[in-house]
C-alpha cells in the first residue's frame, strides 16, 4: 500500500511540475461498451474540429464533400450570427444523424434555439439551407408551384423549393412548425420523406414526377410533438398523422441553453452589461419559463426577449425599465405580480425602481 501511494504522489507531483511523461487526458469519453466511431483518415475534418470536443459520444469525421453549386443556389448558403452558442449534446445527435441520412424533427418551446440551430450547423459546413414555415394558409401550390399566364402561354411554374430539391449536393430544407402544415401539404411531402424520396406537381401533365439530386438532407422543428397541443401553449398546432411522424427517425428534445451558457450569450449581446446583471436577467427568464411551464404564465422569456431586455436595459441603464416594457406589460393583468415576484425573487434593488 505504501508503495502504491508513493507512486501516485510522484505522478501528481509530475503533473503539478509539467512533466511530459504522464500521457494527458484525452478530452472525449471512452465509451467500452461499443467500437469507437473515430476513422480519422485524413480526408474529412472531424466534428471536434469544426464545432467543438463532443460530450456524450465518440468523434466521427464530417462526410460532407466540397461541391460545386450552381450560381442560383449558392444564394441559399447562410452566414454564421457570430452570437450563437451550440447546445450540447443535441449538436453532436444533429450532425451526425443528418450526415447518415437520417430525418430529424427538434421539438421545443418557442426560442430555445431549434431554428437557428439549423442555419448555423450549415453556415458552419457551407451547405445551402431552404426554410419553410408551415401554417394553415398554405396550400401545396405554394409548395409545388402554380400554373400562370406567361405572354399568353399557360406554363406551370415550379416553385424555388422544387428546384431547390431536385439540385444535387450536400444541403437542407428545414420545415419549420412542423404540426402547423394542413393534411394535403402533409400528403404532399410524405412521399418525399418516404424512402421513395420524390414529389408530385399534381398540376403539371408531364414530367411530373421529381426526384432530389444527392446529398438532401431533411431537418425540421416544432413547439409539439404532433399529438396536438397538450400544454394548452400552441393553439394552432394539429394532430399529425402517425404515418407522417413515422417518416422522422430522430427526435430531440431541446431546451433552452444552461444559465451559464445563457450568461454568456447576454454578455456576446452586450458586452457593456456586467456579469452579475447578465446574471440576474437570466435568473430571472428562467424564473418566468418555470412559471410558463407551470401555467402561471401565459408568454414564456425566450432568449429573444431575454436579448430585448438586454438591449433595452444597457441603453436605459435600467434593468426594470426594460423588463417593464419587454414583459411586464405584455402580459394580462392577472399575471403581472408574477413577473413582480420573479423581480423581487432574483434581488434588484429599488434604486431600480419597482414595476
Amino acid at each position: 500500500m505504501t508503495d502504491q501511494l508513493d507512486k501516485l504522489r510522484d505522478a501528481l507531483r509530475s503533473v503539478h511540475q509539467g512533466s511530459h511523461d504522464i500521457p494527458k487526458p484525452t478530452p472525449r469519453p471512452t465509451v467500452s461498451e461499443f467500437e469507437e466511431v473515430d476513422t480519422n483518415t485524413g480526408e474529412y475534418p472531424m466534428f471536434s474540429d469544426l464545432f467543438y470536443a463532443p460530450v456524450e459520444i465518440p468523434d466521427f469525421e464530417v462526410r460532407i464533400p466540397e461541391h460545386q453549386y450552381s450560381d442560383w443556389i449558392k444564394q441559399f448558403i447562410p452566414t454564421a450570427s457570430g452570437e450563437f452558442i451550440w447546445p450540447k449534446p443535441q449538436t453532436e445527435y444533429l450532425v451526425h444523424r443528418l450526415i447518415h441520412g437520417s430525418k430529424v424533427r427538434a421539438v421545443g418551446y418557442a426560442g430555445c434555439g431549434k431554428t437557428e440551430l439549423g442555419n448555423e450547423v450549415c453556415a458552419k459546413l457551407g451547405i445551402p439551407i431552404m426554410q419553410l414555415s408551415f401554417n394553415a394558409a398554405l396550400e401545396v401550390q405554394d409548395f409545388a408551384g402554380k400554373t400562370n399566364i406567361r405572354n399568353g402561354e399557360t406554363r406551370f411554374i415550379e416553385s424555388d423549393l422544387v428546384r431547390f430539391y431536385r439540385e444535387s449536393g450536400p444541403r437542407l430544407i428545414q420545415p419549420n412548425e412542423l404540426s402547423r402544415m394542413r393534411s394535403d401539404v402533409a400528403m404532399f411531402f410524405q412521399s418525399a420523406w418516404d424512402s421513395g424520396e420524390y414529389l408530385t406537381l399534381a398540376e403539371k401533365e408531364t414530367d411530373n414526377i421529381v426526384r432530389p439530386g444527392d446529398g438532401l438532407m431533411w431537418y425540421a422543428t416544432d413547439n409539439t410533438l404532433g399529438l396536438g397541443d397538450d400544454i394548452d401553449k400552441f393553439s394552432a398546432a394539429n394532430i399529425l398523422d402517425g404515418s407522417v411522424l413515422d417518416r422522422w427517425q430522430i427526435t430531440l428534445r431541446m431546451q433552452y441553453l444552461s444559465e451559464t451558457d445563457e450568461v454568456s450569450l447576454v454578455r456576446k449581446w452586450e458586452p457593456a452589461i456586467k456579469e452579475s446583471m447578465a446574471s440576474k436577467l437570466v435568473q430571472f427568464a428562467n424564473l418566468c419559463r418555470q412559471m410558463y411551464s407551470n401555467g402561471e404564465l401565459s408568454l414564456p422569456v425566450s432568449p429573444r426577449h431575454l436579448k430585448e431586455i438586454a438591449a433595452c436595459a444597457a441603453s436605459w441603464r435600467n434593468p426594470i425599465t426594460a423588463i417593464r416594457a419587454v414583459i411586464y406589460n405584455a402580459v394580462p393583468v392577472n399575471e403581472q405580480p408574477q413577473i413582480k415576484n420573479a423581480v423581487h425573487t432574483i434581488g434588484f434593488n429599488h434604486s431600480f425602481g419597482d414595476l
